[in-house]
């Protein structure tokens, strides 16, 4: 009983916590930005900081600073902008996906045509999105990479 007389109700019990079967389950995809426009490079940083699913790997505004970036932190994934400035994107998207340890890459595009994303593909894309679209395909693709480990496994 409590001091006032009145019966004291047990605290309630905590859930059991969901069990952890491997360490992917739990972990955070590494994201790699790669866009030529500083402004959209940065809002889409900040934005992918405050998920609770991924942790910013870098920023970079070229191919080149790219690779730098992915040599220093590596990462799981990687949304790169289709005009991002170097050489071709979809030559890029090829050298990524052949890199030991290769990253998820997306291509990200303001212009979203078929033959874009059936070039993206061929390249080794895993997907070819709407800029738009990043909200709500992230968190899927996120997922994705948990369920079946990370990329280049």
């Amino acid at each position: 009983m409590s001091p006032g007389g009145a019966r004291r109700q047990d605290a309630p019990q905590e859930k059991p916590q969901p069990r952890v079967d491997t360490p992917l389950a739990a972990a955070k995809a590494r994201v790699l930005l790669i866009d030529g426009n500083a402004d959209w490079l940065t809002a889409a940083g900040d934005w992918l900081t405050r998920r609770p699913d991924v942790v910013l790997a870098g920023m970079a505004t070229s191919q080149g600073d790219a690779l730098r970036a992915l040599d220093a932190h590596g990462a799981d994934l990687v949304l790169l902008d289709l005009s991002t400035p170097g050489a071709d994107v979809y030559e890029f998207t090829r050298r990524l996906a052949i890199r030991p340890g290769a990253p998820a890459v997306v291509l990200l595009t303001l212009i979203n045509s078929a033959a874009a994303r059936a070039a993206a593909l061929e390249a080794g894309a895993v997907a070819l999105w709407h800029k738009s679209s990043i909200l709500e395909q992230l968190p899927l693709l996120v997922t994705a990479w948990r369920s079946r480990g990370a990329p280049g496994q």
